[in-house]
């Protein structure tokens, strides 16, 4: 990722996946698979000095063969979310 700022994270990804094994041997990627997914996104921190709160948005694009029809990442599938993160510290101890 790159921070052009403390408040803002830039990043990309890159995915590929490729099976060409006849048998069913992995139980990830079935076979007749070659799938790359290449993405980008951000996330803002609006609060200064402080992740408690935190958007994001992101967006990607896939292109291949996936052996597994009913598979979640498909040829020419393009995405994108919006989201909003937010650290409640439920779980969290009290420090006295």
């Amino acid at each position: 990722g790159w921070k052009p700022n403390p408040q803002l994270n830039l990043f990309t990804k890159l995915t590929y996946d490729y099976n060409q094994n006849p048998e069913s041997g992995e139980c990830c990627v079935l076979p007749d698979t070659e799938l790359l997914q290449i993405g980008f996104g951000a996330e803002y921190l609006p609060i200064k000095g402080s992740e408690a709160l935190r958007l994001f948005a992101a967006g990607s694009t896939t292109g291949g063969r996936n052996g597994n029809i009913y598979g979640t990442l498909a040829d020419s599938l393009t995405l994108f979310e919006l989201g909003l993160k937010v650290q409640c510290g439920l779980f969290s101890s009290a420090r006295h």
